[in-house]
């Protein structure tokens, strides 16, 4: 590689950290897993190009390669000697190996000069600078290797964050609401109570929250209470209207399960609406067992 490709590859790498930097801000001042994942992406990319340029410089720092590469630009530099004038005037040298080595006469160099050749000083020059290039690259990696791993324990810590944020909301769910009303999602359990006899029934379970229609009407005592001879006297309650208010922004999106503690055994009486069939009405009624 020319040394104006190592300058382009140096300049994108330093680019793409740049950029990965702001993506790692933004992650932070918004919280937001999109840009931390997008940042993680950007790390490894980075960490990768990196890892290819530093060890670019550990094989270019190989005695035969910069040997190869400091005779093969003195020797193109015959018919134009603007590169070994540079070289003697910067490293105050004087031919490749010795003056009497092909050198650019200038009037400090010819070939009766005693300064050194310019061989020996641009080789260790190069060679300490290769190494140098290299170890900082590395060094910075393991920089990179740590931030890159932070970024791994936020996703995880978010991902955590809310699977407990989720446990939190469904917990939050099983309790009345401000409304008095109570959200269930697909996955609970129905315990047959407000299906016809109050007993639970694989023929009547419910197979879809849209398909479950409250029945209404009355029960008798023994199908309603069971065998719990304290309410065995009591009279099967019968079925009422109620009007409630629909949140129309509220969660779960089309189907809401309503819960009324009103029996005095505290067992709770669950039913259905399909808020399809509002029709954009804020409220409604619904008949069942109080």
């Amino acid at each position: 590689m020319t040394d104006l490709q190592y300058l382009l590859v140096f300049l994108a790498v330093a680019a793409l950290a740049l950029f990965t930097s702001i993506l790692g801000f933004l992650g932070t001042r918004f919280v937001s897993k999109k840009y931390t994942v997008t940042y993680v992406i950007f790390i490894i990319l980075t960490i990768a190009l990196q890892a290819t340029l530093g060890v670019l410089f550990i094989i270019q720092a190989e005695p035969a390669n910069v040997n190869s590469y400091l005779f093969n630009s003195w020797e193109n530099a015959m018919h134009d000697q603007t590169y070994r004038v540079d070289v003697q005037n910067d490293f105050t040298c004087c031919g490749y190996e010795n003056p009497q080595s092909n050198p650019a006469i200038t009037s400090h160099c010819s070939t009766k000069s005693t300064l050194p050749g310019c061989y020996k000083l641009t080789f260790d020059f190069m060679t300490n600078n290769y190494k140098t290039y290299a170890i900082d690259i590395f060094a910075a990696l393991i920089v990179e290797a740590i931030v890159l791993t932070n970024a791994f324990f936020m996703l995880c810590a978010r991902n955590r964050k809310s699977k407990f944020a989720f446990e939190r909301n469904e917990s939050e769910r099983s309790t009345f609401r401000k409304s008095g009303m109570r959200l269930m999602d697909s996955d609970s359990v129905y315990d047959g109570r407000s299906t016809p006899g109050g007993k639970r029934s694989n023929s009547i379970a419910l197979e879809s929250r849209q398909s479950y229609i409250p029945y209404s009407g009355t029960r008798d005592v023994d199908s309603y209470y069971g065998d719990d001879d304290r309410l065995s006297t009591r009279s099967p309650p019968q079925t009422q209207i109620k009007n409630y208010t629909f949140a129309k922004n509220d969660a779960y999106r089309d189907t809401y399960h309503f819960t009324d503690y009103t029996d005095s055994v505290g067992d709770p009486r669950y039913e259905e609406f399909d808020v399809n069939k509002l029709q954009g009405k804020d409220s409604f009624a619904r008949a069942g067992y109080y």
